[in-house]
């Protein structure tokens, strides 16, 4: 492998690692937005059978020749393709134009589980490549437009736990009309 995961930011790796726990075997996994493909990458390692879409040519070539195993498309991110029982959906939202044409998208092709993070702005300073900035009171009213049911997580400095604090840096929504 290119790239090793030891150099990647653990608090990504993180969520991506809480993502993947969440895969049954054999499950087809859409990784929207994939970036240089190591998220994806962890979510093949559990079983799952991932395609990875990214708008950046060079971002796909890396993920072909660094994390052997999913599928890498260049394209349009926000486009669902085919059948996914999960979509991964991991900092990205923050940085599209209609995050609601994604998360319709994504309704209409009825997943069991859609994972979905962004930071968390509570007083805290708005990041300039954001687009959106979004609090949980803010991120739960877009995602309730779209899906039964969702349970919240957030990640700190510590780690991954139930429920959106004070405290809370990303917000972590795994949504479906089943949860956990």
């Amino acid at each position: 492998m290119g790239r090793a995961l030891h150099a990647i930011r653990s608090d990504h790796v993180q969520r991506y690692a809480f993502a993947a726990a969440r895969i049954r075997k054999g499950e087809r996994v859409y990784d929207a937005a994939c970036g240089v493909g190591y998220g994806s990458y962890l979510l093949h390692c559990v079983g799952g059978s991932v395609t990875g879409i990214d708008r950046s040519a060079e971002a796909i070539a890396i993920a072909r020749v660094s994390y052997p195993g999913p599928t890498f498309f260049e394209g349009d991110a926000t486009e669902v393709p085919g059948e996914p029982d999960i979509v991964v959906g991991l900092e990205m939202l923050e940085h599209l134009d209609e995050p609601e044409r994604f998360l319709a998208n994504v309704a209409a092709a009825k997943p069991r589980l859609t994972i979905l993070t962004t930071p968390q702005y509570e007083g805290s300073e708005p990041n300039p490549f954001h687009l959106h900035h979004w609090t949980r009171d803010e991120f739960g009213t877009l995602l309730d437009k779209y899906f039964p049911a969702i349970e919240w997580w957030g990640q700190d400095r510590e780690g991954i736990t139930p429920g959106v604090g004070p405290g809370t840096i990303y917000m972590i929504a795994v949504c479906g009309a089943i949860c956990s």
